[in-house]
């Protein structure tokens, strides 16, 4: 019986490295381009039309993507009943760009 209780613990914490790794790995692969030096119309095929387009203090301009996202997740509660929780969050894309179309610099918050 000890070994059986041994065994399923080892597999557990198995289990548990393994989706660490595979969670770490994956968000590696999702690393954001660096956007510096590009052309804003590689942005563009991208990300689609930007929310808005403004005028900046250098003759370029500053273009900005506000994205919402919502997930609804079921939350189990006592009883056995389903409650949905919505989990929403927003990006904003903010891209500066010289007046000959190059990006000089962008933020990206998640």
């Amino acid at each position: 019986m000890r070994r059986l209780v041994n065994r399923s613990k080892t597999l557990l914490w198995a289990t548990v490295l393994v989706a660490v790794v595979l969670l770490a790995t994956g968000c590696a692969s999702m690393q954001t381009t660096d956007w510096n030096g590009h052309h804003i119309d590689e942005v563009i095929k991208k990300f689609g039309t930007p929310t808005r387009v403004l005028p900046a203090a250098d003759g370029g301009k500053m273009y900005v993507w506000e994205t919402e996202r919502s997930v609804a997740n079921p939350a189990w509660s006592g009883g056995g009943s389903v409650s949905a929780q919505e989990q929403r969050w927003k990006t904003v894309r903010t891209f500066w760009v010289r007046p000959d179309g190059i990006i000089s610099t962008f933020n990206i918050q998640d």
